[in-house]
């Protein structure tokens, strides 16, 4: 039997907490580094490698959980970034690999490569680079990852929310060494993780309101509000690229939190105030999420009532025997 919701969070974060300073030594070590550089504005080298500390505490968690095959294709993320922080992985082999991780996601949910399936790889492939994207300022992906991962924590199933507490206690271990100034960097394993995180949240909370997976408006508009900034991101990334016809994959400073910084915001006051919106934006989808449930109920209730009455008015004025 696995854990509450409650345990699972904790049990996530003492062990990211425990296994990030041994994740930082190992780093260091091997020399998985982020350097200076034009597109790199910290001053000293830091370590990279975040992501494992966070598999760590989600794995220790998640042990004997009725819900085993996410680490799966968590684990496939993790390797892949792993391979992209050792190696810089040319583009298309790392989307071809993004794209098995996807699929993973969608067996993992129990969907075959279906119009279903499909959509949660393209999501999957989506949701991995926009988190990558996000990436680029101390504590702002992580922290935009934890609050996500706390409102679905609340929206999904009590089967499926513990995984969802798992995912925001080791954020938020992480958290405690990734916030400004950082000492340790997500890098595209901790970057590739998180976003395969958020693809199985979401796809886990259209696929338990919906087994046919058709979906109504507003739980698709939920999912797409929990996850919130990332995909802001990701859009106005890939619109501006488009438009200024610069490579979709090519480094650039000039996202939302880099024209934040050159305006004068201090990078923690950048964070601070994405992070904030981000919290009201998921705040007010599980909100909506739990407004429709009050609906729907208040709906059905209503009309077992109206039946009844009728029933018994038909019983009423009907013909005696």
């Amino acid at each position: 039997m696995g854990l509450s919701s409650a345990g699972a969070g904790i049990v996530a974060a003492v062990v990211t907490v425990l296994a990030t300073p041994l994740v930082m030594l190992l780093a260091r070590r091997a020399g998985v580094l982020d350097w200076p550089g034009p597109l790199k504005p910290h001053a000293a080298p830091v370590p990279y490698l975040g992501g494992l500390a966070i598999f760590c505490g989600v794995a220790v968690s998640l042990v004997g959980t009725p819900r085993p095959l996410v680490l799966v294709p968590l684990a496939g993320a993790l390797v892949l970034g792993l391979l992209d922080d050792i190696t810089s992985l040319p583009v298309l082999p790392r989307l071809l690999a993004e794209v098995g991780i996807g699929a993973s996601v969608a067996w993992s949910v129990g969907l075959d490569l279906s119009v279903a399936g499909a959509v949660v790889v393209v999501a999957t492939v989506v949701l991995v680079n926009a988190v990558n994207f996000v990436d680029g300022i101390d504590a702002l992906a992580t922290g935009a990852c934890v609050v996500t991962f706390l409102g679905f924590t609340v929206v999904l199933d009590l089967g499926r929310a513990p995984v969802a507490a798992a995912f925001a206690g080791a954020a938020a271990g992480f958290l405690v060494f990734n916030r400004p100034p950082a000492r340790i960097y997500l890098g595209d394993a901790g970057s590739y993780l998180l976003g395969t995180s958020l693809a199985l949240l979401a796809a886990a909370h259209v696929g338990d309101r919906h087994d046919t997976w058709t979906g109504s408006g507003l739980d698709l508009a939920v999912t797409i509000a929990l996850v919130g900034y990332p995909i802001v991101e990701v859009v106005s990334t890939v619109a501006r690229r488009l438009i200024s016809r610069r490579p979709l994959f090519a480094g650039d400073r000039d996202h939302v939190y880099d024209r934040m910084v050159r305006r004068g915001f201090s990078t923690r006051g950048a964070v601070a105030l994405l992070l904030g919106a981000q919290s009201v934006v998921v705040a007010l989808a599980v909100a909506a999420d739990a407004l429709a449930e009050l609906v729907a109920g208040v709906a059905v209730a209503s009309l077992v009532a109206a039946t009844t009455v009728l029933a018994s008015l038909r019983s009423l004025t009907g013909p005696r025997q």
